[in-house]
């Protein structure tokens, strides 16, 4: 049995000097092995056809899990599940209670796959549906402005911005991907 003592200095980890020189010796032995042993037909890589097929088949089938997507949204990206509730620091145009369309899809994916468009997917592909729950004023900021040659002069300026709160209801993948792409990065 060995104890670890920790130095305070350096807050450094000390181990015995036998335990020292049998981590490094397998490690480098272990990087060795690594760097000689890359071998490029260990992992041939899947064709772009069978690829296709495979997301094709977990479309069509619809069970595609949880299901996540990024959205673009009045110049900020969202990481949205489906039933999030997340807030959006603008007002938009729209009561209380209406479903809005969210276009902007930047990537869909779940646990078999993932979508990733340059820069957004086509928005016949994907749909990302939510509810506009609440809309309402974010807290006040204060900022101060002071002028220091100009003794007593400050200003107060108070700040309230628009926030409006979302709820996502559903995110779809409407069709099956368009098997004549040949390339896949």
């Amino acid at each position: 049995m060995f104890s670890l003592l920790l130095r305070k200095s350096t807050s450094s980890l000390f181990l015995p000097k036998c335990m020292n020189q049998a981590i490094t010796t397998t490690t480098t032995a272990a990087t060795r092995s690594m760097r000689n042993n890359v071998d490029p037909d260990s992992h041939p890589q899947q064709q772009p056809e069978t690829i296709f097929q495979n997301v094709n088949s977990v479309i069509e089938s619809g069970k595609f899990g949880q299901t996540f997507a990024v959205v673009h949204f009045y110049g900020q990206q969202y990481l949205i599940h489906l039933n999030d509730i997340f807030a959006v620091q603008t007002a938009i145009p729209a009561d209380i209670g209406e479903r809005i369309k969210l276009e902007k899809c930047l990537l869909v994916g779940n646990e078999n796959f993932t979508l990733i468009g340059r820069p957004i997917l086509n928005r016949d592909l994907v749909q990302v549906e939510a509810t506009i729950v609440e809309k309402t004023m974010t807290q006040t900021d204060m900022n101060m402005f002071h002028i220091p040659r100009k003794h007593g002069f400050k200003r107060y300026r108070f700040k309230r911005e628009p926030l409006t709160m979302l709820r996502i209801n559903n995110i779809t993948i409407c069709h099956p991907l368009n098997t004549n792409q040949k390339q896949i990065n």
